[in-house]
């Protein structure tokens, strides 16, 4: 419910990594590849609600004040995190 903490997430990754057969994915230290699943395995429901409610937020401010380089910039970031999780 809380996650792992943040200085647990490759612990745990390599744990199930390990588990599931996938010993190269552990050896390489790999994450989750994806910013949301990180931040729900690092800091659990509350910090992944948290992060969906800034993102929501930032979308509803640019949105209400016109702002479309913010707009842009959040959208685009919101996308790649997807693909990639870069603040943890």
């Amino acid at each position: 419910f809380f996650g792992v903490g943040t200085g647990s997430t490759y612990d745990y990754l390599n744990t199930l990594y390990s588990k599931h057969g996938l010993i190269d994915a552990g050896y390489r230290n790999y994450n989750a590849h994806n910013e949301y699943l990180e931040t729900l395995i690092t800091i659990g429901i509350p910090g992944i609600i948290f992060f969906v409610f800034i993102l929501g937020y930032g979308y509803q401010q640019a949105f209400d004040k016109r702002q479309k380089i913010l707009l842009m910039f959040i959208f685009i970031f919101s996308v790649a995190a997807l693909t990639e999780s870069f603040l943890m």
